[in-house]
């Protein structure tokens, strides 16, 4: 949980409607839990419970770097989002019980690797996973996922409580 005022990027999912594409960019968490929430509805961003007045996402906002929540290391870009199973954003249970929020990425050259690629207990079938942190401060940032073949097939799945997005 982050503290009272830190606000965390969060992008959760895309909600696809015969009117346009929702797509929850950003909430603020506090210890009470939500506090809001901007949504993207076909291009035009909307603050639920301001008055409706939505603008363009820009390509500037497209191309936002997050952040390490720790240290401020710039791990990837927003537009480097992408979608494995359906969705970006999966809440995962580990073999020891611990539950993460990631959002998928194709690349994020601020984090570095450790360890091996393992087969075992993959969220993503098919794919190997190995533990990605932080470039400067080290702190588990989340894990990078590789295909079998091991060749472009790769993406990462971030923590996305560890994000931040810079201002």
């Amino acid at each position: 949980m982050m503290s009272p005022g830190k606000e965390a990027w969060q992008y959760n999912r895309n909600v696809r409607t015969p009117q346009a594409e929702v797509v929850v960019l950003q909430a603020g968490f506090a210890r009470t839990g939500l506090t809001h929430c901007l949504l993207e509805v076909g291009g035009f961003k909307i603050a639920p419970g301001r008055k409706a007045r939505a603008r363009r996402t820009t390509a500037q906002e497209k191309r936002r770097r997050l952040l390490c929540a720790h240290c401020g290391h710039a791990i990837t870009e927003a537009d480097q989002r992408i979608e494995m199973a359906g969705t970006h954003a999966h809440r995962f249970c580990n073999p020891a019980g611990w539950v993460y929020d990631i959002g998928c990425f194709r690349i994020a050259p601020g984090c570095n690797h450790v360890g091996e690629l393992i087969a075992e207990h993959t969220w993503f079938a098919g794919y190997r996973w190995q533990i990605a942190v932080c470039g400067r401060c080290g702190e588990h940032m989340g894990w990078r996922y590789q295909g079998g073949t091991g060749t472009g097939d790769g993406f990462h799945g971030l923590i996305l409580e560890r994000l931040v997005s810079e201002q």
